[in-house]
């Protein structure tokens, strides 16, 4: 179980429920990008994390604005909110001309 006041979150957002973005790593090293929706609490997303898999988690920038982009979708939501930061990571790279 993950110890809110010992990784330094404030309460109460251990027990605030809020969609939830999440990147993790397995045991065999597999990355997991992940957004968990509904109102999960800190403690529901470890449990789902370790439901996939999770070894080791960073709990991301959540609620509003927690968006899942693949395959030129989003995944999540059906409005989207402005975004003040990201993390994109690149399968394949664009052709040359597209910089």
């Amino acid at each position: 179980m993950v110890d809110a006041n010992r990784e330094g979150f404030r309460p109460p957002f251990d027990r605030q429920g809020a969609p939830r973005s999440v990147v993790a790593t397995t045991v065999n090293g597999t990355l997991l990008l992940t957004v968990v929706g509904g109102t999960p609490t800190l403690a529901e997303t470890v449990e789902v994390m370790r439901q996939l898999g999770a070894h080791n988690a960073l709990n991301l920038d959540g609620g509003g604005s927690s968006t899942l982009y693949l395959g030129g979708r989003v995944r999540n939501r059906r409005q989207l909110r402005p975004l003040h930061n990201a993390l994109g990571i690149l399968l394949t790279p664009p052709p040359l001309e597209s910089f």
